[in-house]
């Protein structure tokens, strides 16, 4: 058994090896298809009563609303007053918009919330065809938001929810008041290359995800034990039930794109980030992104809002309500 096992960390290491290669001399292409992203209509059944369950953790009264786009069905949980200011929540990838529930309560005292399902990933959204790029994840949120009637909004996301909403402010400007970027995937700095060898890994043989879920936590969060069992569970759930996402690989954004932005920005990076240099981040954020502050937020990995919730409900609501 062991042998078998120092095998298999040979044969993962080699694939890491010649994955790097790969990334290196080509760019990661985006998925050609559509592939279903459940391995049967039961397994999905499953991951949504996980996902329900969940969304127990958020501890705050809310309704789900699904919208159909022309990318497809979009899933919506929505939480405040309706007289608060919109603000519009993009998760982590696969971990849906359950990964807000240290923030939710706090969040939805100020904002009319609407935490949107990414389209094409683990969550209760169903994309109806593929979007290659960037600039279609952008233009299916533009959907959303005109369906929901929302103007000028505020944008949070963390992680790949970070990813769409720079997007969503270089593509359409006019629609975004705010945005946050915490920890976003790729985006202002380019990954490490054990990351980049690991997606492109991932890419080729979607099967081969460790299934060790609380490993992922250990590797994304300073506190892996605070997260909620709920939480883990809808991790756990698309380990066990799920086949690769139907999203492209996050890319650094080009000086030129970042220039572009002009909106007001607040980008939130893990001291601890393990997918790329923070300081490159916030460097090349600073550098070249007109109207942005960045902020190292001490004690935290990726999962910066689950590992220090009180600095960035604060710095959020701060940002976000402040007449600068």
């Amino acid at each position: 058994m062991k042998f078998q096992k120092k095998r298999t960390m040979i044969y993962f290491f080699l694939l890491l090896i010649i994955a790097g290669a790969i990334f290196i001399n080509h760019k990661l292409q985006p998925p050609t298809r559509l592939n279903p992203i459940f391995k049967s209509t039961e397994a999905k059944h499953r991951f949504y009563k996980a996902y329900d369950t969940a969304m127990l953790a958020w501890n705050t009264p809310y309704f789900a609303k699904d919208v159909n786009t022309s990318f497809g069905s979009t899933h919506i949980n929505i939480c405040g007053d309706e007289n608060k200011p919109p603000l519009v929540l993009l998760s982590i990838m696969t971990f849906s918009s359950v990964s807000w529930y240290p923030n939710i309560r706090e969040l939805s005292k100020h904002f009319k919330i609407y935490s949107i399902d990414i389209i094409g990933d683990h969550n209760r959204s169903e994309a109806s065809r593929l979007l290659p790029d960037k600039k279609h994840f952008a233009d299916w949120l533009f959907e959303v938001l005109n369906i929901l009637k929302l103007d000028k909004v505020n944008i949070a996301g963390e992680s790949y929810g970070g990813f769409i909403t720079l997007s969503f402010a270089l593509y359409h400007p006019e629609m975004v008041n705010k945005a946050i970027l915490i920890a976003p995937a790729a985006t202002l700095t380019d990954w490490k290359f054990p990351v980049k060898a690991f997606i492109t890994v991932v890419k080729i043989f979607p099967t081969i995800i460790p299934s060790d879920y609380n490993a992922a936590f250990k590797i994304f969060s300073d506190y892996p034990e605070k997260v909620d069992i709920r939480v883990k569970g809808v991790l756990k759930s698309v380990y066990k039930e799920g086949i690769a996402s139907q999203l492209i690989t996050p890319q650094e954004f080009t000086e030129n794109e970042l220039r572009q932005v002009k909106t007001k920005t607040l980008v939130m990076i893990g001291e601890h980030e393990p997918n790329y240099d923070y300081n490159d981040a916030l460097q090349r954020a600073e550098k070249f992104m007109p109207n942005v502050t960045g902020l190292m937020v001490p004690n935290a990995k990726h999962l910066v809002n689950i590992d220090q919730p009180e600095i960035v409900n604060k710095k959020m609501i701060e940002f976000l309500l402040s007449s600068k």
